[in-house]
């Protein structure tokens, strides 16, 4: 069914009938709301965020949570259908089923940020050296860590609240990494290795193959950006009896990484007794 395209004004004015004890006029702003596009999100979000009416919240809650599931549907859809999709653009669809009205430029320009401190650094250095230079910028001077206490929090999924915060878990501390990575022209790739998510560098840039074999050694950033050999790490899966065949996959493709990270947020919502939302968010990771 095509939706109907509502200005602001007319959103707002359906949002302040919410609060009515009337149930008629409530099905007929929810009809409403529910076949506009996907526009009316970010007005419904600020109305939750500053609505201190109880009935009010919980209509807004109800409506809000069933557009934003929609929304999200469409754009990984529309993301995994692309030849190459875009690691930070998945994650910035991420973000906003989280946070509708999340600042786009506080994240692109931290990003940002780091990469050209990283790139100021990196000149002439060896593969581990580059390898340290990242965890100096990342971990010392912008102060990002692991998320030890709230290892599963709901946030952790959250590529703004990863910025807010600087606290995250495995995965989390991955993706800073590699975004600055790809803005800095160095080739750090995602494994999705059988226990908390780590990165390889890759021994040559322009990787076929996307084998172990390829990989120069392991960096840990939740693990303060231990460097492991390669040669080690191999030792440690033959001790975990992880399959040949799985070890040839284990380099993660920007959409085996967002999965990941819609994994984590669906077992921390289901933790939260939140399950039937993750019920929900569990049908769209086959779409990835």
């Amino acid at each position: 069914m095509e939706k109907n395209e509502i200005n602001t004004g007319r959103t707002n004015a359906l949002i302040s009938l919410l609060d009515d004890p009337d149930t008629r006029i409530y099905d007929m702003v929810r009809r409403e709301v529910l076949n506009a596009d996907f526009n009316v999100i970010p007005e419904l979000q600020t109305a939750f965020d500053t609505s201190d009416d109880e009935l009010k919240t919980e209509r807004i809650v109800e409506i809000l949570d069933h557009i934003k599931l929609k929304k999200l549907q469409a754009d990984i859809e529309s993301w995994s259908a692309q030849e190459n999709p875009d690691l930070m653009e998945g994650m910035l669809h991420v973000a906003s089923y989280g946070y509708p009205n999340f600042d786009l430029a506080a994240i692109t320009s931290l990003i940002d940020e780091i990469t050209t401190a990283v790139k100021a650094k990196i000149e002439g250095k060896s593969p581990e050296e580059i390898a340290e230079i990242f965890n100096e910028v990342i971990l010392k001077d912008f102060e990002f860590r692991g998320n030890f206490k709230e290892y599963s929090a709901l946030s952790n999924s959250f590529i703004n609240k990863m910025v807010e915060t600087r606290a995250t878990n495995p995965i989390g501390l991955s993706i800073i990494y590699l975004l600055v990575a790809r803005g800095a022209g160095i080739p750090l790739v995602g494994i999705n290795s059988p226990g908390h998510f780590i990165l390889g560098y890759l021994a040559e840039d322009n990787d076929a193959e996307n084998s172990m074999n390829e990989i120069a050694f392991i960096l840990d950033p939740f693990n303060n950006g231990q460097i492991i050999k390669n040669t080690d790490f191999k030792a440690w899966l033959n001790k975990q009896n992880v399959p040949k065949d799985f070890r040839d996959i284990i380099i993660a493709t920007d959409k085996a990484i967002v999965r990941r990270v819609f994994n984590n947020m669906i077992y921390a919502l289901y933790t939260l007794g939140e399950k039937s939302t993750a019920k929900k968010l569990l049908a769209l990771v086959a779409l990835i």
